[in-house]
Protein backbone atom coordinates (compact mmCIF):
# COMPACT_ATOMS: atom_id res chain seq x y z
CA UNK A 1 0.00 0.00 0.00
CA UNK A 2 2.98 2.51 0.64
CA UNK A 3 4.39 1.87 -2.56
CA UNK A 4 0.67 2.23 -4.31
CA UNK A 5 0.82 5.44 -2.08
CA UNK A 6 4.41 6.84 -3.38
CA UNK A 7 3.38 6.12 -6.80
CA UNK A 8 0.27 7.80 -7.03
CA UNK A 9 2.08 11.04 -4.78
CA UNK A 10 4.79 10.96 -7.50
CA UNK A 11 2.04 11.11 -10.22
CA UNK A 12 0.26 13.98 -8.82
CA UNK A 13 3.58 16.04 -8.24
CA UNK A 14 4.07 15.22 -11.98
CA UNK A 15 0.46 16.68 -12.91
CA UNK A 16 1.57 19.84 -10.91
CA UNK A 17 4.83 20.32 -12.85
CA UNK A 18 2.82 19.69 -15.94
CA UNK A 19 0.57 22.52 -15.03
CA UNK A 20 3.07 25.08 -14.44
CA UNK A 21 4.74 24.13 -17.94
CA UNK A 22 2.08 26.39 -19.81
CA UNK A 23 2.92 29.55 -17.87
CA UNK A 24 6.74 29.90 -18.80
CA UNK A 25 5.59 28.34 -22.46
CA UNK A 26 3.12 31.54 -22.87
CA UNK A 27 5.04 34.11 -21.63
CA UNK A 28 6.62 35.84 -24.86
CA UNK A 29 8.60 38.94 -25.73
CA UNK A 30 7.36 42.06 -25.29
CA UNK A 31 6.19 43.56 -28.75
CA UNK A 32 7.80 47.06 -30.04
CA UNK A 33 4.95 49.07 -31.50
CA UNK A 34 7.35 51.19 -33.34
CA UNK A 35 9.57 48.73 -35.08
CA UNK A 36 8.95 48.86 -38.74
CA UNK A 37 7.68 45.92 -40.37
CA UNK A 38 6.58 44.20 -43.22
CA UNK A 39 3.92 42.29 -44.85
CA UNK A 40 4.45 39.59 -48.13
CA UNK A 41 1.65 38.16 -49.47
CA UNK A 42 0.83 35.98 -52.38
CA UNK A 43 -1.64 35.28 -54.76
CA UNK A 44 -1.47 31.93 -56.43
CA UNK A 45 -4.43 28.85 -56.89
CA UNK A 46 -3.25 25.49 -58.04
CA UNK A 47 0.24 26.27 -59.18
CA UNK A 48 -0.89 29.22 -61.03
CA UNK A 49 0.69 32.67 -59.86
CA UNK A 50 -1.97 35.71 -59.95
CA UNK A 51 -0.09 38.59 -62.07
CA UNK A 52 -1.74 42.62 -62.06
CA UNK A 53 -3.89 41.90 -58.88
CA UNK A 54 -4.30 45.92 -57.49
CA UNK A 55 -4.17 44.82 -53.48
CA UNK A 56 -5.31 47.12 -50.54
CA UNK A 57 -4.20 46.80 -46.86
CA UNK A 58 -6.04 48.75 -43.70
CA UNK A 59 -4.08 48.74 -40.90
CA UNK A 60 -7.05 48.50 -39.10
CA UNK A 61 -5.86 48.36 -35.26
CA UNK A 62 -2.83 49.50 -33.25
CA UNK A 63 -1.18 46.53 -31.19
CA UNK A 64 0.49 46.76 -27.47
CA UNK A 65 3.45 45.51 -25.95
CA UNK A 66 1.44 43.21 -24.37
CA UNK A 67 -0.21 41.81 -27.62
CA UNK A 68 -3.68 43.56 -26.95
CA UNK A 69 -4.96 45.67 -30.19
CA UNK A 70 -7.40 48.67 -30.29
CA UNK A 71 -8.83 49.67 -33.63
CA UNK A 72 -7.82 53.16 -34.97
CA UNK A 73 -8.83 55.88 -37.33
CA UNK A 74 -12.62 55.67 -38.88
CA UNK A 75 -12.86 51.28 -37.65
CA UNK A 76 -13.12 52.77 -34.28
CA UNK A 77 -16.14 54.02 -34.98
CA UNK A 78 -17.31 50.79 -36.37
CA UNK A 79 -19.95 49.02 -33.76
CA UNK A 80 -17.37 45.36 -34.09
CA UNK A 81 -15.45 43.79 -31.44
CA UNK A 82 -11.86 42.64 -32.00
CA UNK A 83 -11.78 41.01 -28.20
CA UNK A 84 -12.85 37.68 -27.27
CA UNK A 85 -12.26 36.16 -30.76
CA UNK A 86 -12.32 32.62 -29.90
CA UNK A 87 -12.23 31.09 -33.58
CA UNK A 88 -11.11 31.30 -37.09
CA UNK A 89 -15.16 31.85 -38.16
CA UNK A 90 -15.23 35.02 -35.77
CA UNK A 91 -12.41 36.24 -37.22
CA UNK A 92 -13.84 35.59 -41.08
CA UNK A 93 -16.61 37.32 -40.02
CA UNK A 94 -14.68 40.37 -38.57
CA UNK A 95 -13.15 40.91 -41.84
CA UNK A 96 -15.99 40.66 -44.03
CA UNK A 97 -17.88 43.43 -41.51
CA UNK A 98 -15.15 45.60 -41.95
CA UNK A 99 -14.19 45.13 -45.67
CA UNK A 100 -17.53 46.33 -46.55
CA UNK A 101 -17.73 49.55 -44.02
CA UNK A 102 -14.15 50.07 -45.31
CA UNK A 103 -15.66 49.66 -49.10
CA UNK A 104 -19.06 51.65 -48.74
CA UNK A 105 -16.88 54.70 -46.91
CA UNK A 106 -14.43 54.86 -49.55
CA UNK A 107 -11.84 54.73 -46.62
CA UNK A 108 -8.38 55.57 -47.87
CA UNK A 109 -6.45 52.24 -47.15
CA UNK A 110 -2.70 51.98 -46.21
CA UNK A 111 -1.12 50.04 -48.67
CA UNK A 112 -1.53 49.60 -52.14
CA UNK A 113 0.11 47.40 -54.80
CA UNK A 114 -0.17 45.57 -57.44
CA UNK A 115 1.12 41.73 -57.73
CA UNK A 116 4.28 40.91 -59.81
CA UNK A 117 4.80 37.95 -61.88
CA UNK A 118 4.90 35.35 -58.92
CA UNK A 119 1.90 36.98 -57.38
CA UNK A 120 3.52 38.90 -54.66
CA UNK A 121 3.21 42.50 -53.45
CA UNK A 122 5.54 43.52 -50.24
CA UNK A 123 4.52 46.27 -48.20
CA UNK A 124 7.40 47.51 -45.85
CA UNK A 125 8.44 49.98 -43.40
CA UNK A 126 4.66 49.92 -41.72
CA UNK A 127 3.71 49.76 -38.45
CA UNK A 128 3.08 46.75 -36.73
CA UNK A 129 -0.46 46.11 -36.37
CA UNK A 130 -3.61 44.51 -37.55
CA UNK A 131 -4.30 44.78 -40.72
CA UNK A 132 -7.53 43.91 -43.20
CA UNK A 133 -6.56 42.92 -46.65
CA UNK A 134 -10.23 43.37 -48.99
CA UNK A 135 -10.96 40.85 -51.74
CA UNK A 136 -10.02 40.75 -55.03
CA UNK A 137 -11.01 38.75 -57.94
CA UNK A 138 -9.72 37.78 -61.42
CA UNK A 139 -12.24 36.72 -64.06
CA UNK A 140 -10.32 34.41 -67.22
CA UNK A 141 -12.57 32.74 -69.77
CA UNK A 142 -15.42 30.94 -68.18
CA UNK A 143 -14.01 31.14 -64.70
CA UNK A 144 -13.88 33.82 -61.79
CA UNK A 145 -11.04 33.34 -59.39
CA UNK A 146 -12.09 35.34 -55.46
CA UNK A 147 -9.65 35.78 -53.40
CA UNK A 148 -11.33 36.70 -49.92
CA UNK A 149 -10.83 39.18 -47.07
CA UNK A 150 -8.80 38.33 -44.42
CA UNK A 151 -6.89 39.80 -41.24
CA UNK A 152 -2.96 39.52 -40.53
CA UNK A 153 -1.36 40.66 -37.10
CA UNK A 154 2.28 42.22 -37.59
CA UNK A 155 4.21 41.31 -36.33
CA UNK A 156 3.33 37.26 -35.75
CA UNK A 157 3.85 35.17 -32.72
CA UNK A 158 7.13 32.09 -33.41
CA UNK A 159 6.67 29.37 -31.19
CA UNK A 160 9.94 30.40 -29.16
CA UNK A 161 7.84 33.33 -27.95
CA UNK A 162 8.95 35.45 -29.63
CA UNK A 163 7.73 37.93 -32.74
CA UNK A 164 8.33 37.62 -36.36
CA UNK A 165 7.79 40.90 -37.69
CA UNK A 166 8.35 40.39 -41.53
CA UNK A 167 4.94 38.32 -41.80
CA UNK A 168 3.94 36.64 -44.81
CA UNK A 169 0.62 35.19 -46.06
CA UNK A 170 -1.53 33.79 -48.60
CA UNK A 171 -5.07 34.70 -48.98
CA UNK A 172 -7.27 31.59 -49.70
CA UNK A 173 -9.76 31.64 -52.70
CA UNK A 174 -12.12 29.73 -54.79
CA UNK A 175 -13.02 29.55 -58.08
CA UNK A 176 -16.81 29.04 -59.74
CA UNK A 177 -18.02 29.27 -63.41
CA UNK A 178 -18.89 33.12 -64.80
CA UNK A 179 -21.87 34.54 -66.15
CA UNK A 180 -24.29 32.34 -64.74
CA UNK A 181 -27.34 33.91 -63.20
CA UNK A 182 -27.65 34.34 -59.33
CA UNK A 183 -29.77 34.99 -56.79
CA UNK A 184 -28.81 36.96 -53.84
CA UNK A 185 -29.99 37.63 -50.78
CA UNK A 186 -29.37 39.24 -47.40
CA UNK A 187 -30.73 38.74 -44.27
CA UNK A 188 -31.19 40.45 -40.88
CA UNK A 189 -30.37 38.32 -37.57
CA UNK A 190 -31.04 39.58 -33.84
CA UNK A 191 -28.99 38.26 -30.87
CA UNK A 192 -30.63 40.12 -28.04
CA UNK A 193 -33.04 37.71 -26.16
CA UNK A 194 -34.35 39.19 -23.27
CA UNK A 195 -33.63 42.99 -24.90
CA UNK A 196 -35.88 42.58 -28.05
CA UNK A 197 -37.59 45.96 -27.30
CA UNK A 198 -34.08 47.60 -28.09
CA UNK A 199 -35.27 47.04 -31.42
CA UNK A 200 -35.87 49.47 -34.07
CA UNK A 201 -38.40 49.21 -36.26
CA UNK A 202 -36.34 48.67 -39.75
CA UNK A 203 -33.13 48.86 -40.75
CA UNK A 204 -31.49 50.74 -43.70
CA UNK A 205 -29.04 48.18 -45.55
CA UNK A 206 -27.17 49.60 -48.57
CA UNK A 207 -26.12 47.10 -51.68
CA UNK A 208 -22.76 46.94 -53.16
CA UNK A 209 -21.51 46.20 -56.42
CA UNK A 210 -17.64 46.72 -56.51
CA UNK A 211 -17.81 48.85 -53.66
CA UNK A 212 -20.15 51.18 -55.42
CA UNK A 213 -24.13 51.65 -53.95
CA UNK A 214 -25.74 49.81 -55.99
CA UNK A 215 -29.25 49.74 -53.94
CA UNK A 216 -30.33 50.76 -50.40
CA UNK A 217 -33.50 48.55 -48.93
CA UNK A 218 -35.05 49.19 -46.00
CA UNK A 219 -35.59 45.92 -43.43
CA UNK A 220 -38.58 45.19 -41.08
CA UNK A 221 -41.11 42.34 -39.95
CA UNK A 222 -42.78 43.24 -42.92
CA UNK A 223 -40.88 41.71 -45.05
CA UNK A 224 -39.24 39.31 -42.68
CA UNK A 225 -36.30 41.38 -42.37
CA UNK A 226 -34.82 40.07 -45.55
CA UNK A 227 -34.59 41.24 -49.25
CA UNK A 228 -33.58 39.00 -52.51
CA UNK A 229 -32.34 40.53 -55.98
CA UNK A 230 -30.76 38.70 -59.03
CA UNK A 231 -27.75 39.66 -61.04
CA UNK A 232 -25.07 38.19 -63.37
CA UNK A 233 -22.26 36.75 -62.09
CA UNK A 234 -19.64 38.85 -64.28
CA UNK A 235 -16.93 38.99 -62.01
CA UNK A 236 -17.93 41.65 -59.50
CA UNK A 237 -17.48 42.04 -55.95
CA UNK A 238 -21.09 42.26 -53.91
CA UNK A 239 -21.38 43.58 -50.17
CA UNK A 240 -23.50 44.81 -47.68
CA UNK A 241 -23.46 47.11 -44.64
CA UNK A 242 -26.18 48.20 -42.44
CA UNK A 243 -26.53 52.05 -41.39
CA UNK A 244 -27.12 53.91 -38.02
CA UNK A 245 -26.82 50.56 -36.01
CA UNK A 246 -28.61 51.43 -32.52
CA UNK A 247 -25.91 52.25 -29.96
CA UNK A 248 -26.75 49.36 -28.14
CA UNK A 249 -25.85 47.02 -30.82
CA UNK A 250 -22.70 45.44 -32.41
CA UNK A 251 -22.64 44.00 -35.76
CA UNK A 252 -21.31 41.41 -37.90
CA UNK A 253 -22.12 41.00 -41.69
CA UNK A 254 -20.74 37.20 -43.17
CA UNK A 255 -21.95 35.67 -46.52
CA UNK A 256 -22.95 32.03 -46.88
CA UNK A 257 -22.29 31.06 -50.50
CA UNK A 258 -24.96 33.87 -51.69
CA UNK A 259 -26.90 35.06 -48.34
CA UNK A 260 -25.54 38.34 -46.23
CA UNK A 261 -26.22 37.56 -42.62
CA UNK A 262 -26.47 40.82 -40.73
CA UNK A 263 -26.18 39.72 -37.20
CA UNK A 264 -27.14 42.64 -34.28
CA UNK A 265 -26.16 41.39 -31.05
CA UNK A 266 -27.05 43.58 -27.88
CA UNK A 267 -23.93 44.95 -25.95
CA UNK A 268 -25.59 43.55 -22.95
CA UNK A 269 -24.67 40.69 -23.65
CA UNK A 270 -20.83 41.37 -24.30
CA UNK A 271 -18.25 40.75 -21.55
CA UNK A 272 -15.81 44.26 -21.16
CA UNK A 273 -12.23 43.32 -22.64
CA UNK A 274 -10.39 40.92 -21.24
CA UNK A 275 -7.85 42.26 -18.65
CA UNK A 276 -3.84 41.83 -20.17
CA UNK A 277 -1.93 39.01 -19.43
CA UNK A 278 -2.30 35.06 -19.29
CA UNK A 279 -5.58 34.82 -17.18
CA UNK A 280 -6.92 31.97 -18.88
CA UNK A 281 -3.95 29.53 -18.57
CA UNK A 282 -3.03 30.64 -15.37
CA UNK A 283 -6.40 29.64 -14.30
CA UNK A 284 -6.29 26.08 -15.83
CA UNK A 285 -3.14 25.30 -13.93
CA UNK A 286 -4.70 26.83 -10.71
CA UNK A 287 -7.35 24.72 -11.63
CA UNK A 288 -4.75 21.48 -12.22
CA UNK A 289 -3.50 22.58 -8.80
CA UNK A 290 -6.47 22.68 -7.03
CA UNK A 291 -7.67 19.10 -8.09
CA UNK A 292 -4.23 17.39 -7.49
CA UNK A 293 -4.65 19.48 -4.31
CA UNK A 294 -7.82 17.56 -3.38
CA UNK A 295 -6.77 14.48 -4.24
CA UNK A 296 -3.60 14.97 -1.82
CA UNK A 297 -6.05 15.43 0.73
CA UNK A 298 -8.26 12.34 0.13
CA UNK A 299 -5.44 10.44 -0.57
CA UNK A 300 -4.09 11.18 3.11
CA UNK A 301 -7.32 10.89 5.22
CA UNK A 302 -7.06 7.09 3.64
CA UNK A 303 -4.15 6.62 4.49
CA UNK A 304 -4.51 7.55 7.94
CA UNK A 305 -7.72 5.62 8.45
CA UNK A 306 -6.50 2.38 7.09
CA UNK A 307 -2.85 3.06 8.82
CA UNK A 308 -0.99 2.88 5.57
Amino acid sequence: MKRIFRMISLLICMVLFMAMIPLTVSAVTPIDPERLSSLTLQYAHNGRYYEGLEIRSYRIAEVHENGTYDLIGSFREYPVKIYEVTSHAEWRQIASTLAAYAEADWLEPTCTAVTDTNGIVSFTDILPGMYLTTAVTHTDGSAITVFENFLTVVPYPNEDGNHNYDVTAYPKCESHPLGIETEYKVVKLWKDSGYEELRPDSVTVDILKNGVLWESEILSSENNWSYQWTAEDDGSIWQVVEREIPAEYTVTIVKEQNTFIITNCTVYDISSAPQTGDAGIQSGASMLMCISGGILLVLAAWRKKNKV
